[in-house]
């Protein structure tokens, strides 16, 4: 079945970057390149996929996220980034394709003034986290491939994965590359990941080294992040993967998730 080709890359109302088919990647001829892979030990649900919000300190945590989100409008997490679905029949003429869209919690994207989708990474081993279940995540650097992750034909993508990758260098660019599990095989939601410069990067890594495992301590580190203005640290920290596993912890990270992409 022919398929219509999706819209190219543009900014359309309340954050949206319309994406297209991904172009093919060149050979894994890359230093950083690692071997493609299905379903690994990467994966973490922080204690929010497909489970219900049950811990007592969540009343509290959504007044923290309203305060929050008070004090400093469009901090909550999420980007949203629409992909054209396959158009149905086979007709010359055909209507607009539906679209999948993909909610990206981590890291933290903006849609840029190019009308490109871009996330400028705080620490060199940010968290990839989609709401919705993927089929394919990749990582792509000037057009080769260096990783790719694809889901087993009855079980998607879901929840956080871990970075696969070397630590990012500063000022590294790389390509994120989201297929959601509904769209056409060769459509992707592209985000340019930039890292941060080098000074930025290891004042952060020495920030997370410092929070050990008290959940308070990280929830404090999320807070002083947002006072600082740096929404995209706090999202990498609450989603880190060295962050620790706990009730609290573990409720704010679902308001994060059932708060993202309003």
């Amino acid at each position: 079945m022919s398929t219509a080709s999706p819209p190219s890359n543009t900014v359309r109302e309340r954050n949206i970057a319309t994406v297209g088919p991904a172009t093919a990647p060149a050979s894994n001829a890359n230093p950083r390149a690692k071997a493609t892979s299905n379903k690994t030990g990467n994966q973490r649900d922080f204690g929010m996929i497909g489970t219900e919000a049950a811990s007592p300190m969540l009343t509290s945590w959504t007044a923290f996220f309203r305060r929050l989100s008070t004090l400093l409008p469009g901090t909550l997490p999420g980007l949203v980034l629409s992909i054209a679905l396959p158009a149905p029949g086979s007709s010359a003429v055909r209507p607009a394709p539906p679209v999948a869209e993909v909610c990206v919690l981590s890291p933290r994207v903006e849609a840029g003034a190019d009308g490109r989708a871009r996330a400028r990474v705080p620490l060199p081993r940010p968290t990839i986290f989609v709401r919705e279940p993927l089929r394919q995540v990749r990582l792509q650097q000037g057009g080769r491939l260096l990783w790719q992750q694809q889901a087993a034909l009855t079980s998607p993508l879901e929840g956080p994965i871990a970075w696969p990758l070397p630590p990012l260098r500063a000022s590294e660019r790389l390509e994120l590359l989201l297929q959601p599990r509904d769209a056409s095989p060769t459509a992707f939601a592209t985000i340019e990941i930039v890292a941060a410069p080098a000074a930025t990067l290891r004042r952060n890594e020495e920030r997370m080294a410092a929070l050990g495992d008290n959940p308070q301590t990280w929830q404090k580190a999320v807070e002083q992040a947002l006072g600082e203005g740096d929404p995209a640290l706090a999202t990498a920290i609450l989603f880190a993967f060295e962050g620790p596993s706990a009730p609290e912890l573990d409720a704010l990270r679902r308001e994060a998730f059932q708060r993202s992409c309003p």
